[in-house]
């Protein structure tokens, strides 16, 4: 990729900048990855309580393959301060034949309570609503992720119900999207 196409999908907010991440980013993520605190209700979801550094690179080449398919766009969250990573987002299972797509998002726990993940679900949803032009993304969490449940909750954001492996499935229409980001910021 080119830097010119990486800086086309670069998201800029207050706090933060959703860009593409690079090689040099895979240590910080890798240690947000390993916190335990930051990961807590994230370690039943990926079935793993740590990273190696081989894990890491091949979990960012397969999404930076999948980016070049058109269906994800993988960011390091970038603290607009001091130009720390303290965080990954995705837009992932991008849809087109059916509108659809998802979000995910994983923060260092040391950005909680900040307004950080609402901008990162402003900046992300509004780029897949608006230049993607789906017409509904969901997000997927599980049981042990009381957080991310209240912040659905809290936004708006509606509960759809389970899937079979037990997750909890919210989503978002275009049509709420207006109502919701309201919410969000």
């Amino acid at each position: 990729m080119t830097k010119d196409e990486s800086t086309s999908y670069t998201l800029t907010g207050k706090l933060v900048t959703l860009r593409i991440p690079i090689r040099d980013d895979y240590d910080k993520i890798q240690d947000i990855f390993n916190d335990k605190e930051s990961m807590r209700a994230l370690i039943p979801f990926f079935g793993r309580d740590s990273w190696t550094k081989d894990e890491i690179t091949e979990r960012f080449i397969t999404l930076e393959k999948e980016f070049h398919s058109g269906s994800s766009i993988d960011y390091a969250v970038v603290d607009n301060t001091n130009g720390e990573i303290i965080g990954n987002c995705a837009i992932k299972n991008i849809d087109p034949d059916n509108k659809s797509a998802e979000f995910g998002i994983i923060l260092h726990r040391k950005s909680w309570g900040k307004g950080v993940s609402s901008e990162c679900h402003v900046l992300a949803l509004d780029y897949a609503f608006h230049h993607l032009k789906v017409d509904f993304i969901g997000f997927i969490t599980d049981e042990h992720n009381l957080r991310m449940q209240g912040f659905f909750k809290k936004h708006g954001i509606r509960f759809q119900g389970t899937n079979r492996d037990g997750d909890f499935n919210y989503v978002v229409e275009s049509s709420e999207w207006p109502h919701i980001r309201e919410k969000l910021i």
